[in-house]
């Protein structure tokens, strides 16, 4: 898959799974920079989780209303979980993320990575 760019809204295969056997898909979004999603195989993905699923206040947590990246349900982009995943398991793009919202995952990563 070409033409990955920060801030892209994917859909991930989560393994890989066999012919006979349906591999189980998420969201992420794609953070790190276009420099290097244009030269290589791989991408950084901050993984985007079901808000109904968390019970309690996170750090390292930006809520995202469902209806401003295409998704069924509103997300929360898990700054904790960040991955580094082939393209190859990348499914679709699905949308980007609008910049300002951008800003607030930048800024959880580095607290969740003591940047600042």
């Amino acid at each position: 898959m070409s033409s990955l760019r920060y801030g892209d809204v994917v859909e991930i295969k989560l393994n890989r799974g066999t012919e006979n056997q349906k591999s189980p898909h998420r969201y992420g979004v794609i953070i790190s920079a276009d420099a290097i999603n244009d030269n290589l195989k791989t991408v950084i993905v901050c993984p985007l989780i079901d808000a109904k699923e968390v019970k309690e206040s996170r750090v390292g947590v930006t809520f995202i209303p469902n209806h401003i990246i295409g998704v069924e349900r509103d997300s929360l982009a898990f700054s904790l979980q960040i991955k580094t995943i082939s393209k190859d398991r990348i499914v679709k793009r699905i949308n980007s993320v609008p910049r300002n919202y951008m800003g607030q995952i930048k800024k959880s990563l580095y607290a969740v990575l003591d940047l600042a």
